[in-house]
């Protein structure tokens, strides 16, 4: 009875929180100023961490001549072109170099008639430059010089039906900040009057050479074109392995190996009766 009063007290004793065990679950953990410290610090630079991609990113002093004007890289964008221009000597394109310095650079008389000025200048606008003239591309910006020459891309142009557009539409399209009705710097009828007039020049090579493509269907001879027919000697394989049954070759109709084969030996037997 002792033990059962005794073991009752204890766990009156663990209910009412004078035990050991409650005491230590409901002690408050030690203060450590030091975990504290770190936490806070912590915080404070995940904070200075999310506000880093909302800040406004501003060019360096002295660069604003680098800084490309609004909205002029997309002024061309999507606009496939291919340049025929004769004036390609001076060592552009650089590194760096922006449309101001382009169309401003005093070693080009006039960048609007240079190759590689006006490449790197479609370029920076937005366009891309095919090196060759395709269906896929939208027109062919050349060079009034380059037209009067009627270079190797504006006949390709005109051939396969690509608009010849004069270089000045790019310079037009880029001083009003928009794309220009193109209807104004068609060069096609310009193109054509000059191939005509390079085709009477050179005697109608190229009016003779479309006559020549059609022609009047005339008598046709069926033996035009075939050649003389030579008889071949005889293919069979009884001719190697010296078969003289052979159905085809010593048959009623005998083939031309056999019978020149009996015409030797009757010639011999003629010459050496014995």
């Amino acid at each position: 009875m002792a033990d059962e009063g005794d073991s009752c007290a204890g766990r009156n004793d663990m209910k009412s929180g004078d035990g050991p065990a409650t005491a230590a679950r409901s002690s408050p953990p030690p203060d450590d100023g030091a975990s504290g410290t770190t936490s806070n610090a912590r915080r404070g630079r995940n904070k200075r961490k999310r506000k880093r991609p909302f800040s406004t990113t501003r060019p360096k002093e002295g660069n604003e001549a680098t800084a490309t004007p609004r909205g002029d890289g997309s002024l061309f964008n999507g606009l496939i072109v291919a340049l025929s221009a004769l004036e390609s000597k001076h060592d552009h394109p650089r590194d760096g170099v922006t449309i101001h310095d382009l169309v401003n650079d005093a070693n080009v008389d006039d960048p609007y008639r240079n190759y590689k000025t006006l490449k790197q200048l479609l370029t920076t606008l937005g366009a891309t430059v095919s090196p060759q003239v395709h269906k896929r591309v939208h027109c062919l910006i050349s060079t009034e010089c380059a037209v009067r020459n009627l270079t190797q891309r504006v006949r390709q142009a005109y051939r396969r039906n690509v608009d010849v557009v004069d270089a000045s539409w790019v310079k037009d399209c880029r001083e009003m900040g928009t794309r220009v009705d193109i209807g104004n710097y068609l060069c096609n009828d310009l193109v054509k009057c000059l191939l005509a007039e390079k085709d009477v020049r050179d005697g109608g090579s190229t009016e003779k050479i479309r006559a020549s493509s059609s022609y009047d269907v005339g008598h046709v001879d069926d033996n035009a074109g075939w050649s003389i027919p030579v008889e071949l000697d005889c293919c069979c394989v009884c001719h190697e392995n010296g078969d003289d049954a052979c159905p085809w070759c010593t048959g009623s109709q005998q083939c031309n190996l056999t019978l020149a084969m009996k015409e030797k030996a009757a010639k011999t037997c003629t010459k050496n009766p014995e």
